[in-house]
């Protein structure tokens, strides 16, 4: 079973030889737990069909013997895994067919399931940005190794929690992915603050235009204008009284 809304990596068994490596001993025995599992599959024994399929690609990896894996998690309603697997499928199928043109029909199978498998799933590629060594991350409770990261991982559709755990503390994105959505989200430690200076006071303005401080010429040229204009009044004034006393 899956973990709800986890990505799970794909679990093929690894005790089958090659397909193009076979013995007749191995192909015999992968041939038998084939059949067995077909019939289970027709008769809708899902755990059945599923052991028998595995214990066939357990003795000869055969894409076709995958492929029914894939379609047994389809039935069993555990997209995850068969998402995960039909990703697996894909590719071995690819390499299949390029040395045995019988795999290329299993090759076009393997591409509708995936594209099926696809639906049913959402893809996060996490973007870790300025991570330092050791750094772990978490996608819905299922770490992520560092060889992954960058990569589209797959989870149920839903809550999507992103953790990244580094030496200066622990960041975390939620987001929410729906059936067949794609999404990026980039994740890493937070930067040093740093401390911002006070911005410099200017001049101050207002409608009529800055006011510039009083430095030492504008307040002399002020004295001057001050004593100029009482000197102008005062030439006035004495004139005016020398003028009435000539005329007396």
């Amino acid at each position: 079973a899956t973990t709800e809304g986890a990505a799970q990596p794909a679990a093929p068994p690894t005790t089958g030889v090659p397909w193009n490596e076979a013995k007749p001993q191995d192909t015999q025995k992968a041939t038998i737990a084939y059949k067995q599992g077909m019939l289970a599959f027709r008769t809708k024994q899902w755990d059945k069909a599923l052991t028998l399929f595995r214990d066939s690609y357990g003795a000869v990896q055969s894409p076709n013997s995958r492929l029914m894996i894939v379609r047994v998690l389809a039935e069993q309603k555990e997209y995850l895994a068969a998402y995960n697997e039909a990703v697996a499928l894909e590719k071995e199928a690819r390499q299949a067919a390029q040395l045995d043109d019988k795999y290329k029909k299993t090759l076009e199978a393997a591409e509708v399931e995936l594209t099926a498998m696809k639906s049913h799933v959402g893809l996060v590629t996490v973007n870790v940005l300025d991570a330092p060594a050791g750094s772990a991350l978490v996608v819905n409770e299922v770490a992520i190794p560092e060889s992954k990261w960058g990569q589209p991982v797959a989870v149920l559709p839903g809550p999507v929690d992103v953790v990244l755990t580094t030496s200066e503390g622990e960041e975390r994105r939620a987001e929410s992915i729906s059936p067949g959505q794609e999404i990026n989200v980039d994740i890493g430690p937070k930067p040093d603050e740093v401390p911002v200076a006070p911005a410099p006071v200017g001049p101050i303005e207002d409608d009529d235009g800055p006011h510039r401080e009083l430095d030492g010429r504008m307040v002399g040229g002020g004295v001057a204008l001050g004593v100029g204009i009482v000197g102008f009044i005062g030439f006035g004034v004495f004139g005016g009284m020398s003028e009435a006393k000539f005329n007396e």
